[in-house]
C-alpha cells in the first residue's frame, strides 16, 4: 500500500450532515453528559480513508461502517459499536478501544500497535496480518477469531478468551497469556517463544510447528492438544499443576506422556 492522502472530517458527510458536525456535537453530548448535543450515529458511514486521527467517539454508534484505510490512531473509541464494520488496513495505533463492540469486525492488515482493546468484544472479527504488538488486551473476548499470521508480540491478554480462535503462523513471541481460555485453537506454526501461558486453558489445542521455545506452562491445561511433540514440550517450562496431553501432570520429562497426533 503506498502513501495515503487522508479525506479531512470536512469533506465528509453522513446521512446529510457534514462529518464534522456530527463529531461536535458527539463531543458535546459526551461532555454533558447527554443533556446537550448528539450522540454520532455512523451507523453503515463511508468513511474510507477519513482523517480521524484524535477523535472521541466514545460510545459512538457505528455498526457496520466503512472505515477501512482510515486514520484513527490515538482515537478514544471506548463502548463504540463497531459491529461488522470494515477497517481493514486502518491505523489504530495507541487507539483506546476498550469495551468497544468488535464482533465480526473486519481488522485484516490493521494497525493496532499499542492500542487498548481491554475487555472488547472481537468475536468472529478477522485480524489476519494485523500488528497488534504491545496490545493491551486483557479479558477481551476473540472467540472464533482469525488471527493467522497476525503479530501480537509482547501483548497482554491475560485472561482474554481465545476458544475456537486461529492463530496459525501468529507472532506471540513474550506475549501474557497467563490464565487465557483457548481451548480448541489453532496454533499451527504459532511463535509462542518466551511466552506466558501459566494457568492457561489449553485443552484440544493444535500446535503443529508451533515455536515453545521457553514458553511459560506452569498450571496450564494441555489436556488432548495435538501435534505436539516431546521436543516441543522439552523446551518448555511445566510444573506439577500442568496437566499433560494424557491427563498426567507434569512436570514434563521426556518419555513421560502419551502425545496424540
Amino acid at each position: 500500500m503506498g502513501e495515503l492522502t487522508y479525506r479531512s472530517a470536512d469533506e465528509l458527510v453522513h446521512n446529510g450532515a457534514p462529518l464534522r458536525q456530527i463529531l461536535e456535537a458527539h463531543e458535546n453530548w459526551l461532555a454533558s453528559d447527554g443533556q446537550s448535543g448528539k450522540q454520532a450515529d455512523l451507523r453503515r458511514a463511508e468513511l474510507a480513508g477519513a482523517n480521524l486521527k484524535g477523535v472521541n467517539l466514545n460510545k459512538a454508534e457505528m455498526e457496520g461502517a466503512s472505515l477501512q484505510e482510515t486514520d484513527l490512531a490515538e482515537s478514544s473509541l471506548i463502548g463504540a459499536v463497531l459491529r461488522g464494520a470494515n477497517l481493514a488496513e486502518a491505523r489504530l495505533t495507541g487507539a483506546n478501544l476498550r469495551n468497544a463492540e468488535l464482533a465480526d469486525a473486519n481488522l485484516m492488515r490493521a494497525n493496532l500497535t499499542e492500542a487498548v482493546l481491554i475487555d472488547a468484544n472481537l468475536r468472529g472479527a478477522w485480524l489476519r496480518y494485523a500488528r497488534l504488538g504491545v496490545a493491551k488486551m486483557a479479558s477481551a473476548d476473540l472467540t472464533d477469531a482469525h488471527l493467522d499470521y497476525a503479530d501480537l508480540h509482547h501483548a497482554d491478554l491475560y485472561k482474554a478468551t481465545l476458544t475456537g480462535a486461529s492463530l496459525s503462523n501468529a507472532n506471540l513471541r513474550g506475549a501474557n497469556l497467563g490464565l487465557v481460555e483457548m481451548t480448541a485453537a489453532q496454533l499451527g506454526s504459532a511463535t509462542l517463544a518466551l511466552a506466558n501461558l501459566s494457568g492457561a486453558m489449553l485443552r484440544n489445542c493444535r500446535f503443529h510447528k508451533a515455536d515453545l521455545t521457553r514458553t511459560n506452562l506452569a498450571g496450564a491445561n494441555l489436556l488432548g492438544a495435538r501435534q505436539l511433540t516431546p521436543a516441543q514440550l522439552a523446551c518448555t517450562s511445566t510444573n506439577e499443576v500442568t496437566i499433560l496431553p494424557d491427563g498426567s501432570h507434569g512436570p514434563f520429562l521426556s518419555g513421560n506422556v502419551s502425545l496424540k497426533r
